[in-house]
């Protein structure tokens, strides 16, 4: 994850503007798939936040059906 030195941990949780900028798509883009349940969200309140493990475990998966025989 960008903009962190070695001796900080990246963040847990990504808000959706950070998720947007990091795959570098339109933040209702995330939204949508985040409402269609293509992309894992947790809520803490009224805010919607993505797990970035949970991303990464995503985009592997996302890989893996664009690349046949890697399963």
């Amino acid at each position: 994850m960008q903009g962190f030195k070695e001796t900080q941990q990246p963040p847990l949780l990504l808000t959706v503007p950070q998720v947007a900028k990091m795959l570098n798509i339109g933040c209702t883009k995330v939204r949508m798939l985040i409402s269609s349940g293509a992309l894992p969200r947790v809520h803490i309140g009224r805010s919607v936040r993505i797990p970035a493990a949970s991303l990464r475990t995503w985009l592997k998966q996302c890989e893996q059906q664009e690349q046949p025989g890697l399963k």
